[in-house]
C-alpha cells in the first residue's frame, strides 16, 4: 500500500476532487453479473444443474446424496450441493444466516460518456473506493 498525494491521486482518478488516496495493489474489483454467469458457465460446463426461481422448502441428506424440494414441490436429488442465497438468507440452513456479513454498496450508472471525458477517468484501469458512508 502507497500514500498518495493530491498529484498522484489526480494522476490515478483523472479527479481533482480528492485531496490524497492511498492505493493497495492487493485490491481489486468484479462485475457481479458477470461473475455470476461465469460461474454458471463453469459449473453447466461441469455437468452441474442449475435451477433458478425455484425456492427450497427442504434439504435433507438421504444416505450419500441430498434431498431437496421446492416450494413448488419439485424434488432434485444431488450428490452435491451448492446453498447459493444471496440476499435472501432464511433459516433454511442452520447457522448460515449467522455467517453472512450484510455489505452496503453504491453504484451509479450515468448516459454514455463522450470517449474524450473517459479516457481521462481512472486512466490507468484503476477501480476505487470511497471510506465515507455517502460519497
Amino acid at each position: 500500500m502507497s500514500l498518495k498525494n493530491k498529484h498522484e491521486t489526480h494522476e490515478l482518478m483523472g479527479s481533482t476532487y480528492f485531496h490524497g488516496g492511498m492505493e493497495d495493489a492487493r485490491g481489486g474489483s468484479i462485475q457481479p453479473l458477470s461473475y455470476c454467469r461465469g460461474l454458471a458457465r463453469a459449473a453447466t460446463l461441469k455437468g452441474a444443474n442449475l435451477y433458478a426461481h425455484s425456492e427450497v422448502s427442504s434439504i435433507d441428506r438421504v444416505k450419500a446424496d441430498w434431498q431437496i424440494t421446492t416450494r413448488g414441490g419439485a424434488n432434485v436429488s444431488a450428490q452435491f450441493l451448492i446453498v447459493a442465497t444471496n440476499a435472501y438468507t432464511s433459516d433454511l440452513w442452520a447457522g448460515l444466516k449467522r455467517q453472512i456479513v450484510p455489505v452496503a454498496t453504491l453504484q451509479a450508472a450515468s448516459r454514455p460518456l463522450p470517449e474524450m471525458v473517459l479516457r481521462t477517468l481512472l486512466p490507468q484501469g484503476h477501480h476505487f473506493s470511497d471510506s465515507r458512508r455517502v460519497m
